[in-house]
């Protein structure tokens, strides 16, 4: 398990957030709500972490442009589609980039109600 630390929600200019594990088994992350203080954060690339993908949404990251998952996976979350998203929430996102998330067998349900996708 890998604590995000505290200070980074200090870091108000940020704007691209990198978290990559090296190891040969994804870590499972926590304190992802630090992100939840960064208002210029425009891209978060997670490398090889266990995150539940309901997380994102209640971030509210509203100028997050990108999202990059790479070797990831996920946990199942209960009642996932009981689970609304604001309109208001992720509205700047353009593209999410999932590659080799194994156990990923379909979207979570909150990708279907962020309306700012590009066709």
């Amino acid at each position: 398990m890998a604590l995000i630390p505290n200070f980074i929600a200090t870091m108000k200019k940020l704007k691209v957030v990198m978290i990559m594990n090296h190891g040969l088994e994804p870590t499972k992350l926590t304190n992802l709500s630090c992100f939840s203080s960064l208002p210029n954060l425009r891209r978060i690339r997670f490398e090889r972490v266990s995150i539940t993908l309901l997380d994102i949404p209640k971030l509210e990251l509203n100028n997050l442009e990108k999202l990059s998952l790479w070797l990831g996976h996920f946990d199942k979350a209960l009642n996932e589609s009981e689970f609304d998203v604001s309109e208001t929430l992720l509205q700047s996102l353009q593209e999410i980039e999932i590659d080799y998330c194994y156990n990923l067998a379909e979207l979570p349900h909150w990708v279907s109600q962020v309306v700012s996708f590009e066709h």
